[in-house]
């Protein structure tokens, strides 16, 4: 994790772009994509016979790891985003939440 935060702070511009909002349809498809990979690889692991702790945090993991690769990747075209790696946060805090939740 402290590797991870490194590489956010080194290779991240000091301002966002002005046209990078808070609520705009990719925020949406940053929570909704992180969501949905948390709650895929969740199953899936679940399914493989991992204990419950090892699959949420096996599946979290994963989803923060292709948020950050993409926003690192993003670097070299449109620029990173804190506010994109904040929405790929917020969607994989709700899938977790969902996959420890009573709903399930």
């Amino acid at each position: 994790m402290a590797l991870s935060l490194g590489l956010i702070l080194l290779f991240a511009p000091l301002r966002a772009s002005s046209e990078d909002r808070w609520l705009s349809e990719d925020k949406f498809f940053h929570l909704s994509f992180s969501f949905g990979l948390v709650g895929l690889s969740y199953t899936g692991a679940r399914t493989l016979d991992a204990s419950h702790g090892r699959a949420l945090v096996g599946a979290a993991s994963l989803s923060l790891a292709v948020g950050l690769w993409k926003e690192i990747r993003d670097r070299g075209g449109e620029g990173f985003s804190w506010k994109d790696l904040a929405a790929d946060c917020f969607g994989v805090v709700l899938g977790a939440w969902l996959s420890t939740s009573k709903l399930r």
